[in-house]
């Protein structure tokens, strides 16, 4: 299977501005003059969670309060991968307050649901060098191809990134990816999302015009049609999708609303002739967070 018809998702409980994570995250906004969100972004989740299961796609809702206050547990990707083979990978991650949010309990959940693990593959030592790789939010993958993209960033090491590519099986493919104040791009998802037809991608984000170049032709040579955005597309979260397929085989493309809301009207085109979409009203969330609606799900490919 190389395209996922489940998604694990972890409800906001804690949900609120982390501080931390702003320090590499740019896209993040402190709106705390609204007081407590977390209400607000549980009812995004919730609401989130129901259309998506409208559409016929399974859900796993994990709800288990941590002790420990998590303020980004929404976004479980970063953290845990579940990957075609049955190998599940705990990735190392950046910031130190958010490697609260590891809580291996999720596999249980899986399990009693009928999602068999092969083998679970412990990354997160790598934290103790400062090597991090935050899962599917800094590697986005084309199966059908077997290929990973990674930009690379403080959050992304490039190191880490070939040796989970080695254990995945998949040819890694690395560039650089900087914000209009030229300061790198946090997370590879948040510029790129891949489908078995469609490459939604920045490629003014990429200032080196021989690594532009050569992910333009990567894209081509995969048979990936191309959907080029812009910055202010990407600032809408237009580059943070994922593709999910129904119990029916029913491809969809999950995006938050505002992220649907940018794109033009060919390119809306170009998605529909391929995927149904599927946008959320997430604004708190992906306004305070700094992700948006793939960073809110890991994909079951089994």
């Amino acid at each position: 299977m190389i395209t996922p018809k489940a998604v694990l998702m972890v409800k906001p409980w804690d949900f609120s501005y982390s501080e931390d994570s702003a320090k590499s995250n740019a896209f993040q906004k402190d709106l705390s003059v609204l007081g407590d969100v977390s209400q607000i972004a549980i009812k995004e989740y919730e609401q989130a969670i129901n259309k998506i299961e409208a559409a016929g796609i399974e859900v796993l809702s994990f709800e288990e309060r941590s002790k420990i206050e998590v303020k980004d547990a929404v976004f479980p990707n970063n953290w845990i991968g579940f990957h075609p083979d049955g190998k599940v990978i705990l990735y190392p991650m950046m910031h130190e307050s958010r490697r609260n949010e590891r809580n291996i309990k999720v596999l249980d959940l899986l399990t009693d649901k009928g999602h068999k693990v092969n083998e679970l593959i412990d990354l997160s030592k790598l934290e103790d060098i400062g090597h991090f790789l935050e899962g599917t939010g800094s590697m986005v993958i084309d199966y059908k191809s077997k290929v990973a993209y990674a930009c690379i960033s403080p959050r992304t090491h490039i190191e880490t990134f070939n040796e989970a590519c080695e254990i995945l099986g998949l040819i890694p493919f690395s560039f650089h990816a900087n914000d209009l104040n030229g300061i790198p791009i946090y997370h590879t998802n948040v510029i790129l999302t891949i489908t078995e037809k469609l490459a939604i991608v920045c490629l003014e984000c990429i200032d080196n015009t021989v690594e532009r170049m050569m992910l333009k032709k990567k894209f081509e040579a995969t048979g990936l049609e191309i959907i080029e955005i812009n910055f202010k597309q990407v600032e809408q979260f237009c580059g943070n999708a994922f593709e999910v397929k129904n119990k029916k085989g029913e491809s969809h493309l999950i995006c938050s609303t505002s992220a649907w809301n940018a794109f033009s009207k060919d390119q809306k085109a170009l998605i529909e002739k391929f995927h149904s979409p599927l946008s959320i009203d997430i604004t708190t969330i992906e306004t305070i967070g700094g992700g948006s609606a793939r960073c809110m799900v890991a994909g079951l490919y089994f």
